[in-house]
């Protein structure tokens, strides 16, 4: 899930926590308040710029009982998110926790998306789901289209547009394998 679904942050090659959908990160000094910036130019898969109220609906999503998230924990101690411009979302916890660290399972998702999100997921990641393939139709495999920059591993920025090359992943137990790649000129 982490090719369809962009996060906050990531780790680098040092298992260091840096910013990926976030521009900037400011922790308080009591460890309770945390601030994102978020980068501008960034699109999910159906061309809807991400914005903090994204980042709002993704968590409250979570926090929700009748969503039954499996990583509901994770942000339990969440007390409130405020969205105060379209780049900002500030987090602000009941006690100190890592709640950076608790991030990088956590991709964002575009505010309504709802119920349907399982069977056509939309995300900011370098990979979406073709949106002509029904899913029951896919029989175990998955068509992507390339949207990252093959240099940085991050999402292009600005509207989707032709992708570069589409993949035909194949799902075996919790493994994706791509069994088929046809390059396309743009």
């Amino acid at each position: 899930m982490q090719l369809i679904y962009d996060t906050l942050v990531v780790k680098n090659n040092r298992f260091e926590f840096v910013p990926s959908l976030a521009e900037r990160v400011e922790e308080s000094a009591d460890h309770q308040t945390f601030t994102f910036h978020l980068r501008q130019g960034v699109y999910f898969h159906n061309g809807k710029p991400l914005t903090s109220a994204d980042v709002k609906y993704t968590f409250e999503s979570i926090k929700e009982p009748a969503t039954k998230s499996p990583i509901r924990g994770t942000v339990a101690k969440i007390d409130s998110i405020d969205a105060p411009d379209q780049q900002t979302v500030v987090f602000h916890a009941s006690e100190q926790f890592d709640f950076i660290g608790s991030l990088p399972a956590i991709g964002i998702i575009p505010e309504g998306a709802g119920t349907e999100q399982t069977a056509a997921p939309v995300g900011s990641g370098g990979v979406g789901l073709e949106a002509d393939v029904a899913a029951a139709d896919l029989a175990g495999f998955i068509l992507v289209e390339g949207l990252f920059d093959l240099a940085t591993g991050r999402p292009l920025a600005g509207p989707p547009r032709r992708p570069l090359s589409r993949v035909r992943l194949e799902l075996r137990g919790t493994e994706l394998f791509a069994v088929g790649v046809e390059e396309r000129t743009v």
